[in-house]
């Protein structure tokens, strides 16, 4: 079929003549975009593989010693990373935002607190269910915070709704919300915000006459607490300890669904501690000043980082940004050794780390690569300061000579046989 040419002067899409030239033309249309498949195809190539005469490549080639989480090379490469590596210091970009992103963000907030003060003046005036007034606010605030991707006010927005799901009794979605807020304030490291959200944690577990488990998140916010709000934790515990235990018989009626004309008839305990300090943080204490690029990594069931990075950084600096995220985090028996290749389906090719973040698809996110703590590499009684032991030869290496040895010493002990 020849290539049909229809000028555009002339393209009504309400003319019905031209409404049916249009599905032709369509079969003519030449893209210039590359296929997802082709850009998806691409493998890197050893340096003694044969090449065909004719084949021309202009993708620079990549060493596949570098790819694989296995290899002697990659090891050597993240063993000498996590010894130069500075836990205190973080190499985060510097988060420049507009006056308008700024502002934005601090009017959601305003709206937030007013969201938050009607609420409170319900409470005073022993109302049964909010204003309707806060709900609109609140989803307002929580709308423009997703389609704005400001994380904060996103976290601050959810966990003042569970607030206000916990005041009408609906456990489960209150539930929901604060999980939410503190699966993302791990995701950006807003300690403010998860001190309040194992707070609102603790007020859900109250109001469903769980002592047990509120004293438990009364503990775990202690670890996130403001320097103010320690003051009052023994008060606050004290509260809980208060609180009468459930007799059996109730409990076992509230199983069997039947009559609960004494829980009626006694009186409600409820606390307010997550939203107490909700409405007493500044704008300050609420917004965390976010880089304006970020890539997400996930590093775990219900664990992911939102890492900031720079246009001119490498898989290597990105690495070394997630690593010194997950070590200031809790505790964990498992650590970060690379970022999965999301061009293949195999669970040991990893980005090499000389390869610019430019070339890689951020906007998916990233998966990384977690291994068990090992003990093998630990300096023994007899190794030197500024020396490490190998774990094969019980050699006492240098510093700077560990990738060129952890090579040598490797392969002379196991020959790379899965290589094909």
């Amino acid at each position: 079929m020849a290539p049909l040419t229809v000028p555009v002067e002339s393209l009504d899409l309400d003319d019905i003549e031209n409404a049916a030239l249009v599905p032709l033309a369509l079969h003519d249309i030449n893209f210039t975009y590359p296929s997802p498949h082709k850009m998806a195809a691409y493998v890197p190539r050893r340096h003694d593989e044969a090449r065909d005469d004719g084949e021309v490549s202009s993708e620079p080639e990549v060493d596949l010693d570098l790819c694989h989480r296995h290899a002697p090379a990659y090891e050597a490469q993240i063993m000498t990373l996590y010894m130069q590596l500075d836990t205190s210091s973080s190499a985060a970009p510097s988060s420049t935002t507009s006056v308008l992103h700024a502002g934005l963000r601090v009017a959601l907030v305003q709206h937030l607190k007013h969201a938050l003060e009607l609420e409170a003046a319900s409470q005073s005036a022993s109302a049964v269910a909010p204003q309707p007034m806060v709900v609109s606010l609140l989803l307002m605030v929580l709308e423009f915070a997703l389609r704005l991707e400001l994380v904060d006010v996103q976290i601050a927005a959810t966990l003042a709704i569970a607030v206000v799901d916990t005041k009408l009794s609906r456990f489960t979605q209150a539930h929901a919300h604060v999980e939410t807020g503190l699966r993302l304030g791990i995701e950006i490291e807003h300690r403010t915000l998860l001190f309040v959200a194992y707070l609102c944690l603790c007020d859900l577990y109250v109001a469903q006459r769980h002592a047990e488990r509120a004293i438990e998140f009364l503990h775990r916010a202690k670890d996130y607490a403001l320097p103010a709000w320690k003051l009052s934790f023994h008060a606050n515990l004290q509260i809980l300890q208060a609180i009468p235990p459930v007799p059996f018989s109730e409990k076992l009626e509230a199983w069997w669904g039947l009559s609960d004309e004494r829980a009626k008839l006694r009186s409600e305990v409820r606390t307010q501690f997550g939203a107490t300090v909700l409405e007493s943080l500044t704008a300050d204490q609420l917004l965390l000043a976010l880089p304006p690029r970020s890539v997400l990594v996930k590093v775990d069931k219900l664990v992911q980082y939102r890492i900031g990075y720079e246009g001119d950084w490498t898989v290597r600096d990105l690495l070394r940004a997630a690593i010194q995220r997950h070590e200031r985090g809790q505790s964990s028996s498992k650590c970060l050794v690379g970022f999965k290749d999301p061009s293949t389906c195999s669970g040991d090719r990893v980005l090499p780390l000389h390869l610019p973040l430019r070339q890689c698809r951020l906007h998916l996110g990233l998966e990384a690569v977690i291994e068990p703590r090992s003990t093998l590499h630990a300096p023994t009684g007899n190794t030197p300061h500024g020396y490490i032991s190998c774990s094969l030869c019980q050699q006492s290496i240098s510093i700077d000579a560990v990738e060129e040895h952890s090579q040598i010493c490797f392969q002379q002990r196991h020959p790379p046989s899965w290589f094909v």
